[in-house]
């Protein structure tokens, strides 16, 4: 006769527990990423713009940027450029300085603050 074994339900509410887990921190995670990847893909705008610059007015540059920024969903903040033309050396400055707030659930607020910057030879 086989006898029936007889489960402890530890190991179900472990894997729970674990699951859990691994759920908060992939969300905070993402909490995270997003803003970094926005600001990542502005700051590659930045780089491309500069490629150009040689052909293209500063306030083109400007206009071009401010929309990506708008796209993106950027703050306000990331719209203010600076842009540097060195006759010298012919190098080209781009850069902008913004801040993002990010609401943890439970953990608070915690800023984030990005400097995009794009140096390219003209």
């Amino acid at each position: 006769m086989v006898k029936p074994h007889a489960r402890r339900g530890g190991s179900t509410f472990g894997c729970l527990i674990t699951v859990a887990l691994l759920a908060a921190g992939l969300y905070v995670f993402l909490l995270f990423a997003r803003p970094w990847f926005r600001n990542a893909q502005y700051e590659d705008e930045m780089r491309n713009a500069g490629k150009f610059a040689s052909t293209t007015s500063d306030s083109l540059i400007r206009v071009r940027l401010r929309a990506r920024a708008d796209s993106l969903g950027l703050p306000r903040e990331a719209r203010r450029l600076t842009i540097k033309r060195t006759a010298p050396d012919g190098i080209i400055t781009i850069s902008t300085k913004y801040d993002v707030t990010v609401t943890i659930p439970l953990l608070g607020s915690k800023v984030l603050t990005f400097e995009p910057q794009a140096v390219e030879q003209l």
